[in-house]
């Protein structure tokens, strides 16, 4: 009798928990339905009595003034979960997960697959973040999207999420026609540099021709970011040339905006000289991480550095510098022989390597011995070791030698060594079975 009891009394408060539950889900949806004066269609029961997984309870469906399809549904009665869709012909068509979404929102990526998430607002990302601790935000066949469960007991979840769902909706939903103008005041306007930057690339890259680009490159030019200015500079071309100088010069921008900036140099001729030598003054207290573009653009500049300062610099900056200065010093023809002779003993194999380039292209018969030493050395790379084949095998043709004079021993203790062969006196030739 006593579990007889007990079973009843726990009937009658399942029932009573459902009732009143039923009640507290019809009241918000009627809540939902007159706040955003949406129709409220009427509960459908599907399943067992207390609910099943696919249980619709309630469901307000209809279209906002400005063409907007929203459906708010509640499922599963015994667990609620509140879906919200709201769909647009001017959404975007491709798909963005949740995860993906919501790193976009705080990682701006130029390589992330969801290059649409650079043109929301900074209003679209606030309502992104509001709501991303409480649901699932995904953007899927037009339509944003949102799963949230554990419902309150006030109107929050089915007041308030519909109608930042809405506005997100309308923050997102633009034509094409509409995309420059979005671009060029994300560009201007957002507080969030990576946005802004990502903005003005995709508009000067797919819209140099509209009417906004001017604006925005002016304005973009003294942006406090470096990346926009950079950006905006690269976009002039040589009419940026000023803007790019004063990026490579500063010591408190980026190194890799500077060599960018320096990459990207290519001043009218009436400017060559001048940024050919203000360059020039700046190579002694040019910093080792910008070093190889600094020497870039001064012989894209045709404005080789005397080979004194070269000289002075090869031994305090590291092996990519070294290897920069040595290409560099190539262009100053047979002086650059020594140093070149230097950079073979550097225990870095690109270092060897570019030495060795240089000396197949002003090396005399002294570089010989040494370009041989290189080649027997068993722990060389293979990019010096056919550097420095190919070097001597240059310089044998350089100075008209014959067949039968030098060559290169290819095996046994002497492997790499030098080998005179008797002949004709001065002939040089290398074995044509391991050719160098």
């Amino acid at each position: 009798m006593t579990y007889l009891v007990a079973a009843v009394f726990g009937l009658m408060g399942v029932w009573f928990w459902w009732a009143n539950r039923v009640q507290h889900l019809n009241h918000l949806l009627e809540l939902a339905s007159r706040e955003l004066q949406l129709p409220y269609v009427a509960p459908t029961v599907s399943g067992h009595q207390f609910g099943g997984e696919d249980e619709v309870f309630g469901r307000l469906e209809g279209r906002t003034q400005d063409d907007l399809r929203v459906s708010i549904t509640i499922r599963n009665r015994a667990q609620p979960e509140l879906w919200i869709s709201v769909g647009s012909a001017r959404l975007p068509p491709a798909l963005i997960e949740p995860d993906v979404l919501h790193k976009a929102t705080r990682d701006p990526s130029d390589d992330d697959p969801t290059l649409y998430v650079a043109l929301m607002t900074t209003r679209a990302r606030r309502l992104l973040r509001n709501m991303d601790w409480r649901a699932r935000i995904a953007l899927r066949g037009r339509r944003v999207q949102i799963q949230a469960t554990g419902l309150s007991r006030d109107s929050l979840a089915v007041s308030e999420m519909p109608r930042e769902a809405i506005a997100l909706a309308r923050e997102l939903a633009f034509g094409a026609d509409e995309m420059p103008l979005r671009l060029a005041h994300i560009a201007r306007e957002d507080l969030v540099a990576e946005y802004a930057v990502r903005a003005a690339r995709r508009l000067l890259r797919e819209f140099p021709g509209h009417a906004c680009v001017d604006e925005v490159v002016s304005h973009g030019l003294s942006h406090p970011v470096p990346a926009m200015r950079l950006l905006c500079a690269q976009h002039l071309g040589s009419d940026g040339t000023d803007v790019l100088l004063h990026l490579a010069r500063r010591g408190d921008v980026p190194a890799a905006i500077r060599r960018e900036a320096l990459a990207a140099l290519e001043p009218k001729a009436s400017q060559r000289a001048a940024t050919a030598a203000e360059l020039s003054q700046r190579f002694g207290k040019t910093p080792d991480a910008i070093l190889p573009e600094l020497l870039q653009t001064l012989a894209r500049l045709q404005a080789p550095l005397p080979m004194v300062e070269l000289a002075r610099r090869y031994g305090g900056v590291r092996s990519t510098s070294r290897a920069a200065i040595l290409g560099h010093a190539g262009l100053h023809g047979p002086a650059s022989e020594r140093l070149a002779l230097r950079g073979l003993a550097d225990d870095q194999g690109h270092v060897q390597a570019a030495s060795a380039n240089v000396l197949a292209e002003v090396g005399t018969l002294a570089a010989l011995p040494p370009l041989g030493e290189l080649v027997r050395r068993d722990w060389a790379s293979i990019e010096a070791l056919d550097a420095a084949r190919e070097a001597i095998h240059a310089i044998e043709l350089r100075f008209g030698c014959g067949s039968g004079r030098l060559s290169v021993v290819d095996d046994g203790d002497q492997r790499g060594a030098l080998a005179v062969a008797s002949g004709a006196a001065g002939k040089l030739s290398v074995e044509t079975e391991q050719t160098v």
